[in-house]
């Protein structure tokens, strides 16, 4: 098991929220440059060349999935607040 970095699962965990949930146009595009680190992060961790490629894979892949699993709860729990707040 290699850790993710930081910076992919939460780059990667503000794709849904910034895609899925209707937000105003400035909330929408400053998620989207939070989230673009994330992507940042995925070159830094593919230019080191000390860390052997499989490393940097799996870290890749464990961030992504890590990621995009904890921003679709994140979506479900502003639609569910959501709700709440407007009912």
């Amino acid at each position: 098991m290699v850790r993710p970095r930081f910076k992919e699962v939460f780059g990667h965990a503000l794709f849904p929220l910034a895609l899925l949930l209707p937000w105003p146009r400035w909330v929408q595009n400053g998620l989207l440059f939070l989230a673009s680190l994330g992507i940042a992060s995925i070159l830094n961790t593919f230019s080191h060349y000390h860390t052997p490629l499989p490393i940097s894979f799996f870290r890749v892949l464990n961030g992504a999935l890590l990621g995009l699993s904890l921003g679709l709860v994140g979506v479900i729990l502003v639609r569910r607040l959501r709700a709440w707040w407007s009912a």
